[in-house]
């Protein structure tokens, strides 16, 4: 068992499961945050960890906890260095990308804008949705934790990727602009639109007709 001190941030979902289970297999000395860290928050500001996990965590993790970590304070951001912030599946598969990716990064009190520790990289197919690029993303997310955990466990010093964010984060508001339609659009814009953002269970993109709005809820 490795001493080094964890602090994993994750949500509830199948595959924070598995990167628990890696951390409660191979640490001793752990703390699992589940979604809501205000139970937390006062211990954890208290206390120092060697590495602090973000692993799919929804929050932003104030930059208070982030200053406790000793060695780093690491996020695997389900997204290529092309997307930081939100919506990156979405603007992906609007933007037709040939390629999409995962990446490790070293957590600031800037979202998505901390030095890059890893890449993994992979194709992006033309029957590609938002639930299937998702899906495939996690697998490859779930890889890059094992071997940057890896790294971890034999107390080795972390990679250094050579690149670069390519701009500032997606917000919340750029996305809500790529799920709206108009009937100006001409149909390949809908068309593409719609590929870009339906998903069953997020909000989908949607129409205004005589100050009604229409949402599509499922895939493409």
């Amino acid at each position: 068992m490795c001493d080094l001190k964890i602090c994993l941030f994750a949500k509830r979902s199948y595959y924070c499961d598995i990167a628990i289970d890696f951390v409660k297999q191979n640490f001793s000395n752990y703390r699992i945050v589940m979604d809501d860290l205000s139970s937390h928050k006062e211990i954890i500001c208290k206390t120092k960890y060697d590495y602090i996990i973000s692993f799919l965590y929804t929050k932003l993790i104030p930059d208070e906890i982030l200053r406790n970590a000793r060695v780093a304070a690491l996020n695997f951001h389900t997204a290529p260095p092309e997307y930081p912030g939100t919506g990156c599946y979405n603007f992906a598969l609007y933007n037709d990308d040939k390629l999409y990716g995962t990446t490790c990064h070293h957590m600031i009190k800037k979202v998505d804008s901390g030095k890059i520790v890893s890449v993994k990289r992979f194709p992006v197919y033309k029957g590609d949705t938002v639930e299937s690029l998702r899906e495939r993303t996690m697998i490859y997310t779930i890889q890059n934790f094992y071997e940057i955990m890896n790294v971890i466990v034999e107390n080795k010093e972390l990679p250094l990727s050579n690149e670069l964010w390519k701009r500032e984060p997606y917000t919340r508001k750029d996305l809500n602009k790529l799920l709206e339609l108009n009937l100006d659009m001409q149909v390949e814009e809908i068309d593409k639109r719609i590929r870009a953002t339906a998903h069953p269970e997020y909000p989908g993109p949607f129409i205004k007709i005589h100050g009604k709005k229409y949402t599509i809820k499922h895939g493409y």
